[in-house]
């Protein structure tokens, strides 16, 4: 199948638990040397689009 454009690539299938909460696949943490410990999460809007969110991920003592 040809990638149309604009089409976006789904890296990851999350959950959403009951109090809203989102889990992240240990897999896609593990691929990306993302720990708890050293990142810090930031939910993002991306201007102009309805249904996207960004998520940043920020190592813990940097600013964002």
């Amino acid at each position: 199948m040809k990638k149309q454009k604009g089409e976006r690539m789904n890296i990851a299938k999350c959950k959403l638990d009951k109090r809203g909460r989102i889990t992240l696949p240990s897999s896609f943490l593990k691929a990306n040397y993302i720990s708890p410990e050293t990142y810090d999460i930031v939910i993002q809007v991306i201007a102009g689009n309805s249904d996207s969110i960004r998520i940043v991920f920020i190592e813990k003592g940097e600013e964002e």
